[in-house]
């Protein structure tokens, strides 16, 4: 499936809400598996020189943001050199309010992620990708019953399918 005029975390987040349940009441389907998924996540990007002017470290960052009682649902502190998977609890979810987190205070002054890099919405994991002719897509694999009788297994799979991509790509 390709998602037409969505982005790929809209065209993941319609195939886990609509077409994966669907398929997955099929009869003779046991499980429904996607593949290129692209799950929504807050990024944190840092720029090292800056954490540096700053005297600061990947390990303050995250710390601030701990404090600060923050979720980052399965999200990553970046760096050119390291990274680090956070997870924590909040109210905290736009990137405008990450970038407003205070990490230290610098002689006397509030030093903000927005000081030190960056925070956007973005995908949990970018080095997977999943390819059809050529471009990036979403692809649906429905493994079957141990019982279940392939070709009409096949056939019911189609059907279903068919309806549920040109919602997707009209959307």
């Amino acid at each position: 499936m390709q998602a037409g005029s969505l982005s790929p975390l809209e065209a993941s987040d319609y195939v886990k809400r609509y077409i994966q349940p669907r398929m997955s009441v099929l009869p003779g389907a046991a499980d429904v598996r996607i593949f290129g998924e692209r799950q929504v996540s807050m990024r944190i990007n840092l720029d090292r020189t800056r954490l540096a002017a700053y005297k600061l470290t990947v390990q303050d960052v995250e710390d601030a943001i701990r404090r600060q009682n923050a979720e980052i649902p399965a999200g990553r502190i970046e760096s050119q050199a390291r990274e680090f998977t956070v997870v924590a609890e909040t109210d905290v979810s736009s990137p405008e309010q990450f970038n407003s987190i205070i990490v230290a205070n610098v002689a006397g002054y509030p030093v903000r992620i927005r000081d030190l890099g960056n925070a956007e919405i973005g995908p949990i994991d970018e080095r997977v990708i999943s390819r059809f002719n050529g471009k990036s897509s979403l692809n649906i694999g429905v493994i079957k019953q141990a019982v279940a009788n392939p070709p009409s297994c096949r056939t019911r799979c189609a059907r279903r399918s068919t309806g549920s991509i040109l919602a997707c790509r009209r959307a």
